[in-house]
């Protein structure tokens, strides 16, 4: 390849990252990777032409993490190939995937292909249990393959994904994770926390007008203290589990 390969991806709790890592395999270029969860960026990250990007976010209520596009914001493209990513727990990704190459399109990338992964549910992870898997992994690096190749070219169509304009309303959900006698208050959830929902002297309680559920604080905890405790989640659990445990398979979508 002649210019740079860039990784860029949002993950909180690391399904996403598990996704951007199994597209990047098949690259026989070295790839840079920038985790924008951890490291949010700041200012402006320029592309050229000859550079190649990939872009992998999770979708949170079938919309892309407003926190997330904070940053996304900063990419700028000057018609760099770009292949554009979400990854969602087996419910639906609704106007995510628009979202995200309306968003890369209007900041200067051509999207030569876009996808719709899936990984196993943040809030209720007994659905897509061990997704991404192996199968999902070889799908995905055939869709890679076949955009390397598309981004020879030297112009590229539109890349038609679905999705609706104006985009959904994001939900919120009455569920928000929370710390149990477990805890031995280190910190380390309300410092990773990207929306300050975490009290750092008091970690075992959460705002819930600030969370988000992305699990980054489930996730970190090395006592396995945070999750969701409270009396409803047994029953949203259960309706969760009857209406979306069916197998769903990644979708991809490529430039006319």
């Amino acid at each position: 390849m002649r210019g740079n390969v860039t990784s860029v991806f949002f993950s909180p709790s690391g399904s996403t990252a598990a996704v951007a890592q199994m597209m990047t395999e098949v690259i026989p270029a070295k790839v840079s990777k920038k985790d924008v969860f951890t490291k949010p960026l700041i200012k402006d990250l320029v592309f050229e032409s000859t550079d190649f990007l990939l872009v992998t976010v999770p979708v949170f209520a079938g919309r892309v993490p407003a926190v997330c596009l904070d940053s996304l914001k900063y990419l700028k493209g000057n018609q760099t190939p770009v292949i554009a990513t979400v990854v969602y727990g087996n419910r639906a990704y609704d106007d995510a995937l628009l979202e995200l190459t309306d968003l890369l399109t209007m900041n200067g990338f051509a999207v030569v292909g876009s996808a719709a992964m899936i990984a196993r549910h943040s809030i209720f992870p007994k659905v897509a249990s061990g997704r991404p898997d192996t199968a999902d992994g070889e799908a995905a690096q055939r869709f890679v393959h076949r955009c390397l190749e598309m981004a020879k070219e030297s112009s590229f169509g539109e890349c038609g994904v679905p999705g609706n304009h104006p985009y959904k309303a994001g939900g919120k959900l009455t569920l928000y994770p929370t710390g149990n006698e477990k805890c031995t208050v280190c910190g380390k959830c309300a410092a990773i926390c990207p929306v300050g929902a975490i009290p750092k002297d008091q970690p075992r309680l959460t705002d819930a007008t600030r969370c988000i559920n992305c699990t980054a604080c489930m996730a970190i905890c090395p006592e396995k203290a945070r999750g969701y405790e409270m009396k409803e989640y047994p029953e949203m659990e259960k309706k969760f589990l009857a209406n979306y445990s069916r197998r769903l398979e990644p979708e991809f979508y490529y430039s006319s």
